[in-house]
């Protein structure tokens, strides 16, 4: 099953995926509930829930994949019980990541300012700032472009770090 991060978990109404089990007994004893185990409603039982009656599995909040284990992967493990005995069955869910996150740019001078000030005839390589740039994005979307761009004026040269987030 594939979901995308972010949405709205009525898109995916009714449910992502139905679990079914059989019993071959009759009555009572044929009657079939299911739930997530423990480990799987410890992990993820905010974003997913089990249907107790149909087995139905559904999206319960939007998943932000950045803060999901195994690269996007969810597993769910969907017990299933009658009256004397239990199966699991795993469902695995894959999160497309969306580049959702913006890049955040730190600047910190060298003399602790706001202001960032360059002596005329300095030498080449002089630090002037520490530029940090990070995206919470992963993969392809977490990649950043950074540029310098420059405008010459009469008095004054301005120079400006523009950050690209690559989608």
């Amino acid at each position: 099953m594939l979901i995308t991060e972010n949405v709205d978990p009525a898109r995916y109404a009714p449910a992502l995926v139905t679990v079914t089990a059989t019993d071959a007994d009759h009555g009572d004893n044929a009657l079939v509930r299911y739930r997530l185990s423990t480990r799987s409603n410890t992990q993820f039982g905010h974003l997913f829930g089990v249907d107790a009656a149909t087995g139905a599995v559904k999206l319960l909040q939007a998943v932000d994949y950045e803060t999901l284990p195994r690269g996007g992967v969810v597993v769910l493990e969907v017990v299933a019980t009658d009256a004397s005995d239990s199966v699991t069955a795993t469902v695995r869910i894959r999160v497309r990541d969306l580049n959702d996150n913006a890049p955040r740019v730190t600047v910190e001078s060298h003399n602790g300012d706001q202001d960032l000030h360059v002596v005329e005839n300095c030498a080449n390589g002089t630090l002037i700032a520490h530029v940090m740039v990070s995206d919470a994005d992963t993969g392809d979307n977490g990649h950043v472009e950074c540029r310098l761009q420059h405008r010459n004026g009469v008095r004054r040269c301005r120079i400006s770090l523009t950050v690209v987030d690559r989608v």
